[in-house]
């Protein structure tokens, strides 16, 4: 009977080892699938970065602007083009690799941190030390994945009411500069020109509240011609030659320019 009773104990003490051993193994189970589904989704946000390239027109305090494109390459690596309108034909190439935590991304070149963003839908917006140090002036050097094809380009004019566009005596260049907040600058070559634009739909555009200063210029230059054709253009286009042209209705294109820059 003894021998009974302590076989009965000893079944007893195995089965609650088993069973204690089972629940401690399926306890710890969901940690580790938790910690593998982490690292798959930070897997799959990146490689949803790759490919895909920001852009922006960024302030420049001795320039008209700092053209800039950010693309995210393979393996964790990025490319920054930069160029400076008004300044240098030099496009600067700068490369470093990236990290994704969560929402945030951070640059690095040599191991450094060089610029931290944080990204939101189809925009990276600088954030940190990056942003504090720019006057709290973040919203200025946000970078955007999805804009017109035209925004934020420097457009050197070439053709303006049918005529040629020759160069001038002064040094500044007929252009217009078409910014994401729906401002636009321009020149004929003589005085400066600034206003509002909008688009009515994919390809239909309006200029709107167009102004200049008003120098006199004793050279030749294209300033009124220029203004006639923003106050009139009602649609744009890029030609095959990726010229942006703009036109009203199936009359002959108002002004023809060309992309200088990234």
């Amino acid at each position: 009977m003894f021998k009974q009773l302590l076989l009965a104990l000893s079944l007893s003490l195995i089965f609650s080892h088993c069973k204690n051993s089972k629940e401690t193994t399926q306890a710890k189970t969901p940690e580790v699938k938790e910690s593998q589904k982490v690292e798959e989704e930070t897997e799959v946000e990146t490689a949803n970065l790759v490919g895909k390239t920001y852009r922006g027109l960024l302030p420049c305090k001795d320039c008209m602007g700092i053209e800039t494109e950010l693309t995210f390459k393979a393996d964790g690596q990025y490319e920054v083009k930069s160029f400076y309108l008004g300044k240098s034909e030099e496009v600067r190439v700068t490369a470093g690799n990236y990290q994704l935590d969560g929402n945030q991304i951070i640059c690095r070149i040599s191991n450094q941190i060089v610029s931290r963003y944080l990204l939101e839908e189809d925009q990276l917006v600088p954030e940190g030390s990056q942003a504090s140090s720019k006057g709290g002036a973040a919203e200025l050097y946000i970078l955007r994945n999805k804009l017109s094809q035209i925004i934020d380009r420097y457009w050197q004019l070439t053709e303006v009411l049918g005529q040629k566009v020759e160069p001038t005596e002064n040094e500044r260049k007929p252009y217009l500069l078409i910014r994401h907040d729906q401002s636009f600058s321009a020149s004929g070559g003589c005085n400066s020109m600034f206003g509002r634009f909008e688009f009515v739909n994919k390809h239909f555009i309006q200029f709107s509240e167009i102004g200049s200063s008003e120098m006199a210029c004793a050279f030749n230059h294209y300033d009124q011609a220029l203004i006639e054709a923003l106050e009139r253009s009602r649609q744009f286009t890029i030609n095959k030659n990726g010229e942006l042209v703009l036109i009203v209705g199936k009359a002959a294109p108002l002004a023809r320019f060309k992309k200088v820059g990234l």
